[in-house]
């Protein structure tokens, strides 16, 4: 068990006994400081990590039980550099889920039949005593699973996967529900009433940017919020937006999600006069989607507001924010738009994902490219 000291220097040391060094013989310690102002509950959390740490260093993963395993693997994620969004994830499905099921077995007694049985648990429905999760999410909890036991198996922890191997149900595959013409109109309005309201403040105003650069640039909730005035580039060719910046759903800045995140997406007329309006007489590093104190805008909040949006617009019944870049998608596929300029401007890492989300708008193509094809050989000689 761990014990706590204090420090010369102020604050608090938490040490614990980890077992004799193979190589010295002599006895390890492993410990963490805390400054002086650490709360009680500040204490007993680092008692239970440094405890925690001390065990695995001294017998292996085999000693713990699973929820302290989980627990170990979510502390070498945060120390990898692990997002806070996939870390507030993982804290999740340990809390929610794994914890509740297989969370006091220990680890050397875990076998395919506990993840196998949690699985089933989990996709059954709330009514009938499950979790009522989706397939997709069942899927996730999964990959954290594995995850774990991956990390644990490289450092020598544990001796196999009991979750590997295990048949997960296919993902239910929900075609990208998009705005119908008539509510894109309303939204269009909207925005257009808001930016000509001269009594709105920064707030109100950049709400409806937030909407025009979801449905007419298609971006993605962190990558509006992480938008500066130093984004908005102007060419001869017209004005963009260089997405180089999310913010996350806690207020940490990192950077876009993949290489391909990280791109220029242009911006047509009207939305360009709409943007560089917004960001005229702001410093560089100012947030283009503010405040009316001039701070950042949250991701959850720009998806809640765009909810009570939706509702006093009377859009129809489930578009949310993320629906606004489906229609940006959906439309561009529609009118003819190439599948590799629409990745790109969507920022996907490759096509297939594109064609994943929007392959569904695109049957009519096959008839379309038969009657070109058909009319290319028109003026062979000899053909038909």
């Amino acid at each position: 068990m761990a014990y706590v000291s204090d420090r010369k220097g102020g604050g608090y040391a938490v040490r614990a006994y980890a077992g004799v060094n193979p190589v010295t013989g002599r006895p390890m310690t492993v410990g963490e400081v805390l400054p002086p102002e650490a709360t009680e509950e500040e204490l007993d959390a680092a008692i239970e990590r440094v405890s925690r740490r001390a065990e695995v260093s001294k017998g292996g993963a085999r000693l713990l039980s699973a929820s302290a395993l989980f627990g170990y693997y979510l502390e070498s994620c945060e120390q990898g550099g692990a997002s806070p969004a996939t870390l507030k994830a993982y804290r999740s499905y340990l809390r929610r889920h794994i914890a509740p099921r297989i969370g006091r077995v220990p680890v050397e007694e875990l076998t395919p039949a506990h993840f196998s049985r949690m699985y089933r648990e989990l996709r059954r429905p709330a009514s009938a005593g499950g979790a009522g999760l989706s397939a997709s999410t069942v899927k996730k909890v999964h990959a954290f699973c594995c995850g774990c036991f991956t990390r644990m198996l490289r450092d020598g922890m544990v001796e196999g996967n009991p979750a590997a191997g295990i048949v997960l149900p296919m993902p239910e595959q929900r075609e990208a529900a998009a705005l119908s013409p008539e509510d894109v109109a309303r939204l269009d309005r909207f925005v257009a009433a808001e930016l000509a309201d001269h009594g709105a403040g920064a707030y109100r105003r950049s709400l409806a940017i937030a909407w025009r650069l979801g449905l007419y640039a298609g971006l993605r909730r962190g990558e509006i919020c992480g938008l500066q005035a130093r984004h908005v580039t102007a060419d001869p060719d017209g004005v963009s937006l260089r997405i180089a910046r999310v913010l996350s759903y806690d207020g940490s800045e990192k950077a876009p999600k993949s290489r391909s995140s990280k791109r220029v997406v242009a911006l047509d007329a009207s939305t360009a006069a709409m943007v560089t309006a917004h960001a005229e007489g702001l410093a560089e590093s100012a947030p283009l989607v503010r405040t009316d104190a001039g701070g950042p805008v949250m991701p959850d909040a720009l998806t809640s507001e765009f909810g009570e949006a939706a509702r006093r617009i009377g859009l129809a019944k489930g578009a949310h924010l993320h629906t606004l870049r489906h229609t940006h998608a959906t439309y561009l596929l529609e009118s003819g738009e190439n599948i590799l300029t629409v990745r790109e401007r969507l920022g996907h890492q490759s096509a297939k994902t594109t064609m994943d989300i929007y392959g569904h708008v695109l049957p009519g193509r096959g008839r379309e490219a038969a009657a070109r094809f058909a009319r290319a050989m028109e003026g062979i000689d000899g053909f038909g």
